[in-house]
């Protein structure tokens, strides 16, 4: 069978030739017209699919992408490198609870004489069981509150005793420790914060639980001092730029602690990822990968803002129930954080020698 030959010009194809790649403008918009008129010239002949090259334009800037990236430049021109922004965030420092000063005792005899002015024939006897007082107590605030201007009168039900001071203040201690171990309360000891609850809340429970404690301050009780430096300064009108990390549960604290001191930003990155939860909780939106040591502040401070946006209903609630017979406003007049922060005043020379000074009242 004879060879078949080909020539050199039968297999030999015209120079394909395409247009240059089309460049897409800021609007992503192609110039179709040049490529209608590369097409219509004879020296050029289709191949297909052209390439298309989009210019990006980055008008948008999304904190969870990469701040660093240049923007569009020509290759005659520097490129231009975006720097981050990170807020700065003050730490507050912790509240210390002095006590109260005789001025202001003063000034809560002067407004019980004022305010309870029921006969003491007719007190507001608050019958209790040992296991439930604040339960107890607060169902008949809740349907007594026309008696709030009587003294209070306590009785442990199923125990024989006369109140004549004791059984009050022991009702006093009873129901710190009561509030403090329920599910009115989240935190740490010495930390709490109100938890946010809607059937409590639709119950008006921290209206009424603010009532009592107002009743609880003019005859002597020692107030809820149980709680963290947010909600003291919420209740006491306090306007601070600072938050204190140390409000957070302590499993927070010591994960943010070991953020700080994090040797390398792999271990700082795997920290920050095992709260993920609670940072999402925060709208703390940053990934991992951006994460470094100088958002910490700035993430302590959206921690702590969550806690107080998270209880705001309830908080403000118990603020309301505070105002009766105005002792929101002479706690916030003088102050008296004692009443209401968890932490423990320091011990000092004249505290003790006060111990053995005995008053008879």
């Amino acid at each position: 069978m004879p060879a078949i030959m080909s020539t050199p010009a039968i297999l030999s194809t015209p120079a394909l030739t395409t247009t240059p790649a089309v460049e897409i403008d800021y609007d992503l918009q192609i110039d179709v017209q040049e490529i209608q008129n590369a097409q219509s010239d004879s020296l050029y002949e289709p191949a297909g699919t052209p390439t298309v090259l989009f210019r990006r334009q980055q008008t948008v800037f999304d904190i969870a992408r990469d701040m660093d990236q240049p923007d569009d430049q020509t290759a005659n021109q520097s490129s231009a490198v975006l720097n981050e922004f990170i807020p700065a965030v003050q730490t507050a420092q912790a509240i210390l609870p002095s006590r109260i000063t005789d001025t202001a005792r003063e000034r809560l005899q002067q407004l019980a004489s004022t305010c309870i002015t029921g006969p003491i024939t007719d007190p507001m006897l608050l019958e209790v069981r040992r296991n439930h007082v604040m339960k107890d107590a607060l169902g008949t605030i809740r349907y007594s509150q026309d008696d709030l201007s009587s003294k209070l009168q306590i009785k442990f039900i199923g125990e024989a005793g006369v109140d004549l001071g004791g059984l009050r203040r022991e009702f006093f201690s009873l129901l710190v420790y009561q509030f403090s171990h329920s599910a009115l309360t989240s935190g740490s000891p010495g930390r709490l914060t109100f938890r946010k609850n809607y059937v409590e809340r639709e119950k008006n429970t921290f209206f009424y639980l603010g009532q009592l404690l107002a009743l609880s301050i003019l005859q002597d009780g020692p107030g809820l001092p149980v709680f963290a430096d947010f909600v003291v300064k919420k209740i006491l009108d306090i306007r601070t730029n600072g938050v204190n990390p140390n409000d957070l549960n302590p499993e927070m604290v010591a994960t943010l602690e070991k953020m700080t001191h994090a040797s390398s930003d792999r271990e700082l990155q795997k920290l920050y990822f095992s709260i993920y939860d609670q940072r999402e909780a925060a709208g703390f939106i940053l990934p991992c990968n951006s994460l470094k040591k100088d958002h910490i502040p700035f993430l302590q401070s959206a921690l702590v803002s969550n806690m107080v946006l998270d209880c705001s209903d309830e908080l403000d609630q118990f603020i309301e129930g505070l105002r009766t017979h105005n002792v929101l406003t002479l706690v916030r007049e003088e102050k008296l954080c004692c009443l209401f922060s968890g932490g423990k005043p320091p011990v000092t020379a004249a505290d003790v020698r006060g111990l053995l000074n005995f008053k008879y009242r």
